[in-house]
C-alpha cells in the first residue's frame, strides 16, 4: 500500500469520526511532511511498510528542530496515531512503537 493512499485512507476514518476539518488538515501536513522526506531519501513514492523509525527520527531532526514545543507535541501525536491505526487495520509494524515519547506541554489554566 503506498503511503499515500495509506494516509488517505486514514484520514477518512477520521472525518466518519467527526473530527474536525482543520485537524484533517493539519494531519494531512504532518504526514505528507514525513512521506515527502522520506520520498527524498527513497527516490520514489513510498510504500508503507517503508517507513522505519529512522526515516521517522531523521524527518523529526530536520523539520522538527524548526517548529515550537507543543507544535513538535501535536505533530508527534499524530505520527503516532497513524502508525498504529496502521498496524492495526493493515499489519504493518509499528514504527513508532517503542520510540520514548516527551511528556506534552501543559496548557495554562484558564482565569
Amino acid at each position: 500500500m503506498l503511503f499515500s493512499a495509506a494516509i488517505d485512507e486514514f484520514l477518512k476514518v477520521l472525518a466518519a469520526g467527526r473530527y474536525s476539518p482543520h485537524t484533517l488538515n493539519s494531519y494531512r501536513r504532518t504526514l505528507g511532511d514525513l512521506g515527502e522526506h522520506v520520498s527524498r531519501i527513497v527516490g520514489h513514492e513510498p510504500e508503507a511498510d517503508e517507513i522505519t523509525r529512522d526515516a521517522i527520527l531523521a524527518h523529526g531532526r530536520e523539520r522538527m528542530g524548526q517548529l515550537g514545543r507543543r507544535s513538535t507535541d501535536h505533530r508527534l501525536y499524530t505520527l503516532r496515531s497513524f502508525f498504529t491505526w496502521l498496524n492495526a487495520a493493515h499489519g504493518i509494524e509499528n514504527a513508532m512503537r517503542g520510540m520514548i515519547m516527551p511528556r506534552p506541554m501543559p496548557r495554562p489554566l484558564v482565569k
